[in-house]
């Protein structure tokens, strides 16, 4: 084989002994290496390396040769190889840690580093690459530099920091300080040791020591773009503007195409584009933008100013070379959004998050464009994605709070509009958001706090009389809540919105005399919209109007036949006409479209009790049970479940006893209780939660039959009797009622 590789060089392998052959590639690889010539050392060396596998020199050579292509991986096989070959060549050791740590085998890094540490424990070489393995970081400056990028690039830095380094712990990390700040103090300028400690700083949490070092480092070195660019962008971040221009604007002045683009971002970040617009100009005519980063900031900030058309033709360009081009597709997946075309721009920002996964900008259009298009549950994904890279944009709170609370996630609707009004105080709609949230939350007080100020002094929209009626009705000021609902009518004569806070008012109240008209006429106007159709429904059904309740929901549900609302609805007035089995198929064709609507399965379970059927009821509580451990109702159905089957009666305990706390006052739930207990075989336990029952209800035949039982097993014979006959004479065909009438046998006898 070496024969033939020489021959394949050149070289004959009769005519020239091996040694030569590698003495001549060794100099003209070290000619190469001189010269910067990277690939042409790498051939030379490989081929003395073919030669003598054993030589470690050749081996480090090679190392560096790889280093200078970046090559890494090859690189670190070499230098490995070289430091194992040379165990006492320091070049060849540091090369190998180095290269090591490159690679992210950070355990490796630091197990090769220890020996040499020992013998040289005041190197501040080895005590930096010891403190980057300790500490999880790559390179000298890899902590400085991914952090700035994710500055660059508008991230938080709080998450970028949490990111970098994932399998850090403090343990390593106090070891790896100790080593920084050892070679801070022992050479403040050599090898970077002030950049490595300032790095470090930076991916531990210590943010503002690693910039007063940063600053120090880059007032020193003006010349070294990344270090002013570094701690601009830092201050930026912190609200310090004027330091940040000042640093950017030093950075810019070298030139560098990295930082005339941070430059460029800053004044866009400020609302100043009538100076980020020569700078990225500039960039484009002089042919430094063949990414296309420069043009498409254009496109930004021509989409921000309202000229989409613009905003397209650049963006379009860019893919015009680049198809996969994450940001020109997400451009353009917002252009064709603002137009309109809510398909086009679903598809285009699918294609976006495909090419760039981590663009969170490319996640919150496909969002907006989930939202136009009716995919909530799609959408609620994305904004998770968005705000979870980055939870400082007040738009994007404001934005996951309106759709969590059209999905029905007032706790989430809570949490982000409270995060939008920390973000952005002076934002109207974010307190509006917040007001929103709080009415969800039933929170009226809190609300009312809140909407105050925003609309003091000024002439209500629709939808600030609209927050207003929900506030009073909340706050029990029902003739004020008339009069809020009542000026958005005058405003849009058929507001669902109002006209459904008028129907729950009067529904209350049992009063549609002046509701019941006003829902007819927006029926008529609108014979084939759910919303009215649902409305008139609720009024018929409350009134007692079986036939016309039926008819609205079965036309609701023929145009919108995802309408959950309609749906749970038409099931309850069917159960109320014992139609249980009508109402069952109604139930599961809505839970085929929303098979997550706890709402839904909560009433196909309280069917499939009214059927008989306790097991499949039971698989149905288990299922809402697994996901809300908090249901109140569907923990005590359950727990009375398990009773009756007399199966799982520990569970049925735990799930009785929450039901309890929710609803301290329910008989129900304490008769359930009880029952429990007297099942376990414990009836003392239950006694008391029995006897409280009967006496809130004392006209319920099956809280005398449990209370009964509870006597029969505790010897109280006496008792036992007086109950189970008066639970049968209450209701003679009650259930339990042949176990009630055995039982009283059995005490005659």
């Amino acid at each position: 084989m070496l024969c033939a590789f020489l021959l394949w060089m050149g070289v004959g392998c009769h005519r020239e002994d091996p040694k030569a052959v590698k003495r001549d590639a060794v100099t003209r690889g070290d000619a190469a290496l001189a010269a910067n010539k990277f690939a042409e050392a790498i051939t030379a060396y490989r081929i003395a390396a073919g030669v003598d596998g054993q030589d470690g020199s050749v081996r480090l050579k090679l190392a560096i040769a790889y280093r200078g292509l970046r090559q890494w991986p090859s690189a670190t096989r070499e230098a490995i190889l070289a430091a194992d070959l040379l165990p006492e060549n320091r070049v060849a050791q540091l090369q190998a840690i180095e290269a090591l740590n490159n690679q992210g085998r950070f355990l490796d890094a630091v197990g090769r580093a220890g020996p040499y540490l020992m013998k040289e424990p005041h190197s501040p070489e080895l005590l930096i690459l010891f403190a980057n393995g300790k500490a999880r970081l790559a390179t000298t400056t890899s902590g400085l530099y991914d952090l700035q990028e994710a500055l660059r690039h508008g991230r938080d830095f709080e998450g970028a920091r949490l990111r970098l380094r994932p399998t850090a712990s403090q343990s390593d990390d106090r070891e790896a300080e100790r080593a920084y700040r050892e070679a801070f103090q022992l050479a403040p300028k050599e090898f970077n040791s002030d950049l490595a400690l300032a790095g470090f700083l930076w991916a531990a949490g210590d943010a503002e020591e690693g910039s007063t070092l940063l600053r120090a480092a880059a007032d020193e070195t003006p010349s070294h773009s990344f270090l002013s660019r570094a701690f601009g962008l830092y201050c930026h971040y912190r609200g310090r503007d004027a330091e940040a221009e000042k640093y950017l604007l030093i950075a810019a002045s070298r030139g560098e195409v990295d930082s005339r683009l941070a430059l460029a971002d800053f004044f866009r970040w400020t609302k100043r584009p009538e100076k980020a617009i020569p700078i990225l100009a500039d960039l484009v005519t002089t042919g430094n933008d063949a990414s296309g980063e420069a043009t498409l900031r254009v496109a930004e900030i021509e989409l921000s100013m309202g000229r989409a058309d613009d905003a397209m033709r650049r963006a379009e360009a860019v893919l015009a070379r680049a198809p996969n081009n994450p940001w020109a597709l997400q451009i353009k997946a917002d252009v064709l959004l603002r137009s309109g075309d809510v398909q086009g721009a679903r598809n285009t920002a699918r294609d976006a998050v495909l090419s760039g996964p981590t663009s969170r900008e490319a996640h919150w259009v496909l969002a907006r464009a989930l939202v136009a298009s009716g995919a909530l549950d799609d959408a609620f994904v994305e904004y998770t994605t968005v705000w979870r890279d980055d939870g400082r944009d007040a738009v994007v709170a404001r934005e996951f709070s309106a759709l969590a609370l059209r999905l029905n996630k007032p706790d989430v609707a809570l949490e982000m509009a409270e995060q939008s009004v920390t973000l952005d105080p002076r934002n109207r709609e974010g307190g509006l958001a917040l007001a929103r949230a709080q009415v969800r939350v039933a929170d009226f007080a809190g609300a009312e706090r809140t909407l105050a100020p925003l609309i003091a002094g000024r002439t209500l929209s629709r939808d600030e009389l609209l927050l207003q009626g929900a506030i009073q009705a909340g706050r029990g000021h029902e003739d004020a809540a008339r009069a809020s609902y009542q000026r958005v009518l005058d405003l849009e004569r058929d507001s669902r919105d109002a006209l459904s806070g008028l129907v729950a008012l009067e529904m209350k109240a049992k009063q549609f005399a002046h509701v019941r008209p006003l829902v007819e006429r927006a029926v008529a106007a609108h014979p084939r919209e759910a919303v009215y159709l649902l409305l008139d429904a609720r009024i018929a059904h409350a009134m007692g109007d079986k036939a016309r309740a039926e008819a609205r929901l079965r036309t609701a549900l023929e145009v919108d036949p995802a309408n959950e609302d309609a749906a749970l609805l038409f099931g309850d007035v069917l159960t109320g006409q014992a139609r249980l089995t009508e109402a069952r198929a109604v139930l599961e064709a809505a839970l085929a479209r929303h098979p997550a609507s706890l709402a839904l399965q909560m009433a196909r379970a309280l069917v499939l009790e009214a059927l008989n059927l306790p097991a499949e009821a039971r698989t149905q509580y288990e299922a809402i049970v697994a996901v809300n451990r908090d249901d109140a109702v569907a923990s005590w159905r359950l727990a009375a479940i398990y009773a009756n089957q007399g199966e799982n009666l520990d569970v049925a305990v735990q799930l009785a006893s929450l039901a309890r706390r929710k609803l301290p006052d329910d008989p129900v739930v304490s008769d359930v209780l009880g029952w429990v207990y007297v099942r376990k075989r414990i009836a003392n336990a239950g006694l008391s939660y029995l006897e409280a029952a009967v006496r809130a209800q004392p006209s319920n035949a099956l809280f005398h039959y449990h209370l009964g039982v509870a006597y029969e097993r505790l010897g109280q014979f006496v008792k036992a009797r007086d109950e189970l006959l008066r639970a049968l004479a209450i209701d003679p065909k009650f259930p339990g009622a042949a176990d009630a009438k055995s039982i009283l046998a059995g005490i005659s006898k």
